[in-house]
């Protein structure tokens, strides 16, 4: 089995201290950590169940398979880190990082967790700089309505459950963010959606300065923090316009792609996962129906089991491995790295642009977030769903909330 997983994964040996990590964030099944080795940052993402905790019942081990084979290949190499799979080993974490009281790893074995580059950071100049480094990260869920879903409600995949988030007192106040303004590629429409998440982020939008979270849900310091250059007003709007013009920059490349599976990588990144949210034919209700036989079986089974869904026919088994990639891409998140400088600066792997008022915006963009979807988690994604149609229908929120969809303009 040792020398098997040394043949099909990337493994990386080397010994750190939790002592020297620091707490980036968490999520329902992993907590994340920021180190810096060799001059350059990096994060692992250690599974909650290491700390004793309940989390995800998705492997490490087999996830970052998943990602290697169906995920990495179809996106341009720029656009998806590389990840390697550490052996963790420790025995026992510090209070200041478990936020619990001491924690043992029972098992001898240890775990796995995934480790990748930090994208707080332009890891040329990750901690040399003397700029600011900001990063925007940005869920921006399913773009576009499957037609079952259309019948049924005229909000989309995202609203609905956020409307219900909203109800049951999650989130204070709703916000007026809709995925559907951010892929339209309409540059007006992504900014007023972009000022709503600046607004109220819920869980769809982080700002980080130099590493250090500065506005989520929970935090929101951007008040205190000059985010432009001398000349650019710290303005909402203005940071919007920025973002945008990231998120609309088409990469002209004629270099290799990772794969020939690899979609257009001279469009958009959005474009890319909206090609393939749009790939899927199943809706959300007629995928829920076909994975409930599949929902006992672990992470290493749900893989074989996709592994044999691989064809160039179009049938019922390709359709389900496409709901499920697309499935995947729809919880992503767009990871924006950038700096802003009086002159250009030339990054390897960074692209640039210029503002009116003269100065650049150095910045790369990439994706985290890409795990596999257990058929118990596609289930109960069905099942919110409906529990939120429900929900609206009752409450006549078409009289409150206008519908997702909106004419092209």
């Amino acid at each position: 089995l040792v020398k098997l997983i040394f043949q099909l994964c990337k493994i990386m040996k080397f010994e750190i201290s939790f002592e020297n990590f620091i707490y980036r964030g968490e999520g329902r099944s992993n907590r994340v950590y920021s180190f810096l080795k060799d001059d350059f940052w990096y994060v692992l993402r250690v599974p909650k169940s290491y700390f004793g905790e309940e989390g995800s019942n998705i492997d490490v081990y087999w996830n970052y398979l998943y990602y290697e084979k169906f995920i990495h290949p179809r996106f341009y190499y720029w656009h998806v880190p590389d990840v390697s799979l550490i052996k963790l080993t420790l025995n026992v974490i510090p209070d200041s990082l478990a936020y619990s009281a001491n924690v043992v790893v029972d098992s001898d074995e240890g775990d796995w967790g995934m480790m990748m580059p930090d994208m707080c950071y332009i890891r040329e100049h990750s901690y040399k700089s003397n700029y600011d480094v900001l990063t925007v990260e940005l869920k921006p869920k399913q773009g576009c309505l499957s037609e079952e879903l259309q019948r049924l409600s005229p909000y989309c995949e995202n609203c609905l459950l956020q409307i219900m988030k909203h109800s049951n007192g999650r989130y204070s106040e709703m916000y007026d963010f809709c995925p559907m303004d951010i892929y339209s590629d309409n540059p007006t429409r992504m900014e007023i959606a972009l000022e709503a998440l600046l607004l109220h982020p819920h869980n769809n939008l982080k700002i980080f300065k130099n590493g250090n979270l500065i506005l989520s849900n929970d935090e929101n310091n951007l008040h205190q923090n000059k985010l432009f250059c001398c000349k650019q007003a710290n303005e909402v709007h203005s940071f919007a316009q920025i973002i945008t013009k990231i998120l609309l920059y088409q990469r002209k490349c004629s270099e290799s792609l990772t794969s020939q599976n690899a979609e257009d990588y001279d469009v958009t990144l959005l474009k890319q996962i909206l090609k393939l949210q749009k790939k899927n034919k199943l809706s959300p209700f007629q995928l829920s129906n076909l994975v409930k036989e599949f929902d006992c079986m672990n992470t290493e089974s749900w893989l074989k089991h996709l592994e044999t869904m691989v064809t160039s026919q179009i049938n019922e088994r390709s359709a389900m491995l496409d709901a499920v990639i697309a499935a995947t891409v729809r919880d992503c998140s767009v990871m924006m790295t950038f700096i802003i400088c009086d002159e250009i600066c030339n990054m390897p792997q960074c692209e640039e642009f210029q503002l009116d008022c003269g100065c650049w915006v150095i910045f790369r963009i990439a994706l985290i977030d890409l795990d596999i979807k257990s058929p118990s988690k596609l289930v109960h994604y069905g099942n919110r769903l409906l529990e939120a149609i429900e929900y609206t229908e009752k409450n006549n929120y078409s009289s409150i909330r206008p519908p997702c969809m909106k004419p092209s303009t």
